[in-house]
């Protein structure tokens, strides 16, 4: 089983899709209020677009290690910059 700090590195190692580019989609696609489903939840950049725009997410992450690295960040408002700032 891999470390946290294995996984954190692995985790910025990997190209990622903006949080802003995340957050446009949704706001095309949706409305604020509706609920937004992130089935490979990794991270949860898509529910931390979510909360910037307005909207409820469900995610599903089923590897323990990213899971906590979601609910640290989610629980600790370790958020990038939305479009909103």
């Amino acid at each position: 089983m891999k470390s946290k700090a294995d996984i954190v590195q692995c985790r910025d190692a990997l190209p990622s899709v903006p949080l802003r580019l995340i957050e446009r989609i949704i706001q095309a696609s949706s409305d604020p209020g509706d609920v937004i489903w992130e089935p490979f939840g990794g991270l949860c950049s898509v529910a931390v677009a979510a909360l910037h725009t307005e909207r409820q997410c469900y995610s599903a992450e089923i590897l323990p290690e990213y899971y906590e690295l979601a609910c640290e960040r989610l629980e600790g408002g370790v958020f990038q910059p939305s479009l909103k700032d």
